[in-house]
């Protein structure tokens, strides 16, 4: 190999690396905004009666984020760091054991989804009320869009002018049939998503384990592949769908999590490239 080209591999390296480190600080980044925003839907939804199912509910998001990023990092020293280092297999059962607790987590995410969605399925409404503003002393959220109002004399008349409401779930929280519709609309996609981003880990999971045995071919290594590929289309008209509804910083999560976790595949790549060209590691 002449140094031209070596010297042109590394800058390329180098720039991946570069790229990879400011994803994942802005998935950190991201981070601190969901563990801030679901704080702030706490103060609407949690009561001093809440459970402790309650409160892991409310804050959902922020286990999951926080699942997510361990388990992108137990997968960037899985394919990066210790690739190679078989003389050292309990590192690598380490890293399997906190990807094993962050599953643990993400299950919860997708319990909480499927039962957001299960909560909102009841059509409970808010007896002998026509106008929001009846409601004004019951010390009361609306929810429109994900987000949540006090019910207030200055507050009502803005917030809808339907003549029937529902409480939405067992919160102290209601809405009226147009944004209870949209609120359904939302814990569907939330579940697909959660759904979608499993069967990702899936891929990936696979892919590790075949290449961990030095198998760079074959169908399951390619249905792999391209699952993973097609679920990153869906998530990112999931993403759109979230933008659709002016959420962006949804849109932009998305986004920085399927960079993410395309780094995770950069290295996978790299990784089969060693092993299908051996001589070339020996002699770099």
């Amino acid at each position: 190999m002449n140094l031209a080209k070596v010297s042109q591999q590394w800058d390329l390296h180098r720039a991946q690396q570069i790229l990879k480190w400011v994803v994942y600080a802005l998935l950190f980044i991201n981070f601190l905004f969901y563990i801030y925003e679901d704080t702030t839907r706490a103060a609407y939804t949690l009561t001093d009666q809440s459970t402790w199912t309650k409160w892991l509910a409310a804050f959902a998001t922020t286990i999951d984020e926080a699942a997510w990023f361990v388990l992108l990092a137990m997968f960037e020293l899985d394919t990066y760091i210790l690739e190679d280092e078989d003389e050292k297999a309990w590192k690598v059962w380490l890293v399997r054991g906190v990807r094993l607790l962050c599953y643990s987590m993400i299950l919860h995410t997708l319990y909480a989804a499927v039962n957001g969605m299960i909560d909102l399925q009841p059509t409970v409404p808010v007896e002998n009320v026509s106008s929001l503003c009846e409601l004004n002393e019951r010390d009361v959220s609306f929810v429109a869009n994900l987000y949540y109002t006090d019910v207030t004399p200055e507050t009502c008349a803005n917030l809808s002018d339907a003549s029937e409401f529902f409480w939405v779930r067992s919160d102290p929280v209601v809405s009226d049939a147009r944004y209870l519709a949209l609120e359904r609309s939302m814990a569907f996609v939330d579940l697909l998503e959660v759904l979608s981003w499993l069967i990702v880990i899936a891929a990936i999971e696979v892919m590790v384990f075949l290449q961990e045995r030095n198998v760079t071919t074959g169908f399951a290594l390619s249905l792999a592949t391209y699952s993973k590929n097609l679920l990153f289309a869906l998530l990112l008209s999931i993403g759109a769908y979230w933008a659709s509804w002016s959420h962006w910083v949804y849109l932009w999560d998305e986004f920085l999590w399927i960079c993410g976790f395309a780094a995770i595949g950069a290295n996978l790549s790299a990784w089969r490239e060693e092993i299908d060209n051996p001589i070339i590691e020996t002699t770099a």
